[in-house]
């Protein structure tokens, strides 16, 4: 999964969309106290219904150092969906920060300033100084969060559990240092503007949750919609998938390129189940597998993201599996 023409236009798309587009109201109220069933959080709850949607997170939390939305104009217009939820959650008054005037230009460079002033005994922050903070801090926080709950959906990249572990560990001393600019250089300002993003984060964290198997049902759906089956066994049973590639191999074949599998790392190629080794396919896939066992029957079935079988054969001792889309 490749994100490489990610871009202000993905970004304009998902801010313009109708589920965004709701006027603001000074009824909506708080999230923790005049709304005890967030049914009037419209643009927060928009914002939960847009998490569902695995393309939309690559986008929404594409804001960090050196991304490709890591640009004043991508982290104003994303601030801007920010802005509608923290009014709506007690109306805090939000310094606008429309032009660059500070020429931050990036996530480093707002940090960069944020961290000089900060270290000043003499800084006395101004209104423009905390509308920048929120403009940077906010898009900043939720996209850690996000990569945090699932990364591969954030970045589009895979990477070993141990490298994304070391991302996170990277990430996190920088959200604690975004939250203390914030509130550094929100000082002089309304302080719901601080309150506002500490509440958007612990509402998120217990929120999220309930978005993840929507959000994991549509990942696979758009980028794995079909699942593999590998069995080896007898009268229809599967016994033991290792079995049949003792000396033989599974290739699978992909955008990305062929892999190998046998005996010793097969059940990497997918999940096992009672049933078989179930392994997810993108749209385009060339699955082939050789059956070394005497006795035991290797078997493949294709199946669509309804359960459907498309494909099935077996092969006995030396037989070879093959199919492709």
């Amino acid at each position: 999964m490749h994100f490489k023409s990610l871009s202000l236009a993905a970004l304009f798309t998902l801010i313009a969309a109708p589920a965004l587009a709701e006027e603001d109201a000074a009824e909506y109220g708080s999230f923790g106290a005049e709304v005890s069933d967030g049914s009037e959080l419209v643009a927060y709850n928009s914002f939960l219904e847009q998490l569902k949607v695995s393309k939309n997170w690559p986008v929404i939390s594409g804001f960090r150092e050196g991304a490709t939305l890591d640009s004043f104009k991508g982290f104003s217009m994303m601030s801007g969906m920010y802005a509608k939820m923290v009014k709506e959650n007690g109306g805090a008054e939000i310094p606008e920060y429309t032009t660059d005037v500070l020429g931050l230009n990036t996530l480093a460079g707002y940090r960069s300033y944020a961290q000089t002033h900060m270290g000043d005994p003499n800084f006395k922050p101004t209104p423009t100084d905390c509308g920048a903070a929120f403009v940077f801090v906010y898009p900043a926080v939720v996209s850690t969060l996000l990569f945090n709950q699932r990364p591969v959906y954030s970045t589009g990249l895979r990477k070993s559990q141990d490298q994304w572990n070391e991302m996170a560990y990277r990430y996190a001393p920088l959200v604690k240092s975004d939250f203390a600019s914030l509130e550094s250089l929100c000082a002089g300002s309304d302080p719901k503007v601080v309150s506002g993003l500490q509440a958007l984060v612990a509402n998120l964290n217990s929120d999220v949750a309930g978005v993840l198997p929507d959000v994991d049902r549509d990942y696979k759906i758009s980028n794995y919609p079909y699942e593999a089956i590998i069995s080896c066994g007898m009268n229809g049973q599967n016994m033991n998938v290792q079995a049949c590639f003792k000396d033989s191999a599974l290739k699978l074949t992909t955008h990305e390129g062929g892999k190998l599998y046998n005996i010793y790392n097969i059940l990497q190629a997918g999940s096992m189940e009672k049933d078989g080794l179930h392994i997810d396919l993108p749209k385009e896939f060339e699955v082939a597998a050789q059956n070394s066992h005497n006795i035991l029957v290797l078997t493949v079935t294709i199946k669509d993201s309804d359960g459907k079988t498309l494909y099935s054969d077996q092969q006995g001792q030396y037989g070879t599996v093959r199919v492709s889309n």
